[in-house]
């Protein structure tokens, strides 16, 4: 007896990749490598390193909490919870809408659970 394949992870537009990607890149650049500090201070102007490696910081926080919650609402909706943990974490919200969209609440997938221990008590998960 084998498990079913997972469905593969719906990705968002390339638009997103490219935007997401590259804007988390420039501001891990800015806010820890000085030489890419000097050179856009140089030419635009910038608030202080540390404003953009908090702002980096906060961002990979809130991308690695949205990994999470999707990893357990994909693996409660029949998803494939690796895949959508992985994108994620890359891209947070455009990725996670395109979950919510497919996905249950997590509420609502708690209610079928007990439901379904109600009606088979063998059932244990």
């Amino acid at each position: 007896m084998s498990a079913e394949p997972k469905p593969p992870v719906e990705r968002p537009h390339i638009a997103w990749w490219i935007a997401v990607l590259s804007g988390m890149t420039l501001t891990a650049l800015l806010g820890f490598s000085e030489p890419v500090y000097q050179t856009w201070f140089g030419l635009f102007g910038a608030p202080p390193r540390w404003v953009f490696s908090s702002i980096f910081g906060a961002a990979l926080a809130a991308h690695a909490a949205e990994a999470t919650y999707a990893h357990r609402r994909a693996d409660g909706g029949g998803e494939n919870p690796n895949g959508w943990w992985f994108q994620t974490l890359l891209l947070g919200y455009p990725s996670l809408r395109l979950l919510l969209a497919k996905t249950p609440p997590l509420n609502r997938q708690k209610a079928k659970r007990r439901r379904e221990r109600a009606v088979d008590p063998r059932i244990h998960s």
